[in-house]
């Protein structure tokens, strides 16, 4: 391992009544709460567990944006940029997940500049992402670049317009 911390959200369906957990945040000089729990797995000591109740209405009472509301509980891509800025004091993340998490992320306008990859390879159970560049141009984004890796892959960068690619 590298030693870094990872965080991993989660739904906490105990979170989702009324009673939740108010805690306080220390790394700031001044006090902040949150509406999460957090617990350390000793089988993962680099690695920090935080559960979030799924999206409700209550979140934009709290001076949030509202979350998009679904069919089905899960938990709010702006709720998890909101947690990693305000008690982690992160502001730029990347994001790995499927094709539920990408959708998830650019429905609720919390993406800044994307990389995709597409590799020739076949999976025996395929998982079709059906992102297409109209999902990403109606999330804000425009295609800046694309070209190969390796020869092989193919890469997209999109971004933001009004954002600068950053320089390494």
């Amino acid at each position: 391992t590298d030693g870094l911390e990872s965080i991993i959200y989660y739904h906490d369906s105990d979170l989702d009544e009324e009673e939740t957990m108010i805690i306080s945040s220390s790394t700031t000089s001044s006090s902040s709460t949150a509406l999460y729990s957090s617990h350390v797995e000793e089988t993962y000591p680099n690695v920090r567990w935080v559960g979030l109740p799924a999206s409700t209405k209550k979140n934009s009472e709290k001076g949030r944006p509202p979350a998009a509301l679904s069919s089905f509980r899960r938990l709010s891509a702006r709720d998890i940029v909101y947690d990693l800025q305000q008690h982690h004091q992160l502001w730029h993340i990347m994001v790995e997940g499927g094709p539920a998490t990408a959708q998830q992320f650019l429905q609720e306008g919390m993406v800044d500049r994307i990389i995709l990859i597409r590799a020739p390879i076949s999976f025996q159970i395929p998982a079709p992402s059906n992102l297409t560049p109209n999902d990403f141009e109606k999330a804000g984004l425009e295609l800046i670049r694309q070209g190969t890796l390796g020869g092989v892959d193919q890469v997209e960068y999109w971004s933001r317009p009004s954002l600068p690619w950053p320089s390494c």
